[in-house]
C-alpha cells in the first residue's frame, strides 16, 4: 500500500499532464466528493427570485427530475458511467 506522501505525489504528476478538458472533469468529480468543509455561497436576491421562479414554472409543467435521475445525467454527460 502506497503512502499517503507518495499517493500525493503520483496524483500530482498526473494532474501535470493532463489536457484542461481532462481537469476539468477532475474538478467536477472532486466537487461532488463530501469532503467535510463548510461551504458558503451567496447568491444574489433577483437570481434567488429568477431561480425560484422557474422552479415553480417546471414544477406546474410537471417536468421536474427526481436527484436520482438529475445525478445519472450528469454522470452520462460527464462519462462516468
Amino acid at each position: 500500500m502506497m503512502t499517503i506522501d507518495s499517493l500525493k505525489v503520483n496524483i500530482f504528476q498526473e494532474v501535470m499532464g493532463m489536457t484542461q478538458e481532462q481537469l476539468q472533469k477532475v474538478y467536477d468529480y472532486i466537487a461532488t466528493l463530501d469532503l467535510k468543509k463548510e461551504r458558503e455561497y451567496s447568491m444574489s436576491p433577483a437570481l434567488l427570485e429568477a431561480a425560484l421562479d422557474y422552479t415553480m414554472h417546471v414544477a406546474e409543467e410537471d417536468s421536474l427530475y427526481t436527484t436520482e435521475e438529475a445525478f445519472e445525467q450528469v454522470d452520462k454527460r460527464l462519462g462516468w458511467k
